[in-house]
């Protein structure tokens, strides 16, 4: 048996663990911005007084609070439905993540409410 060859597979799963573990860490940032998200949505869909607010003001808010946590989301991308004192929230927007070589679009649809 030559002992080289576990040296080399030993070698080649740390490679692995690696790689993977960079791709974590390039992948995981978003997906937490979009966690943030979500709870503000969930929080401001359930504020009594949100339903009060014109739509547009709703929109502008959420937006502000997305460029605050990073996120790239205009205004006019929020869909704010208000029905009676019921609040419907949709921001949906795209991450571009670039790894050495590839590149990927995540894509993310936080809601809240329901109409």
């Amino acid at each position: 048996m030559n002992p080289s060859g576990g040296l080399w597979r030993t070698a080649a799963a740390v490679l692995i663990l690696a790689g993977l573990a960079g791709m974590a860490g390039l992948l995981a940032p978003p997906y937490v911005r979009n966690w943030r998200l979500q709870q503000y949505l969930n929080s401001l869909a359930v504020d009594p007084n949100a339903p009060s607010r014109p739509p547009a003001q709703i929109a502008s808010d959420v937006s502000r609070e997305a460029a605050g946590l990073g996120i790239a989301l205009d205004a006019s991308s929020v869909r704010v439905v208000i029905r009676g004192a019921r609040l419907s929230i949709r921001a949906p927007y795209v991450v571009r993540v670039e790894m050495p070589g590839y590149a990927v679009d995540l894509h993310f649809r936080p809601e809240a409410g329901g109409a």
